[in-house]
């Protein structure tokens, strides 16, 4: 097996473990949100879930590439 080979399967298997604690957030991020906005309010409460994931996103993107930068020095 080639270091290439394993280098690959190791950023694989990481990425299906960050899509299954991503889904895991998703499904309590949701629930928090429907506990305070209850099935009638669906839009309100389906656009602060958008809001707050993106907002996680883009906080998280922006301070690994901070590390990144720091690491590359």
């Amino acid at each position: 097996m080639t270091k290439e080979y394993l280098d690959k399967i190791i950023q694989f298997v990481t990425a299906a473990f960050g899509l299954a604690a991503g889904l895991a957030w998703n499904e309590a991020i949701q629930a928090i949100i429907n506990a305070y906005f209850p099935r009638g309010d669906g839009i309100t409460g389906q656009l602060i879930y958008a809001v707050l994931i993106t907002a996680l996103a883009v906080w998280a993107t922006t301070s690994l590439a901070r590390i990144h930068e720091r690491l590359k020095k």
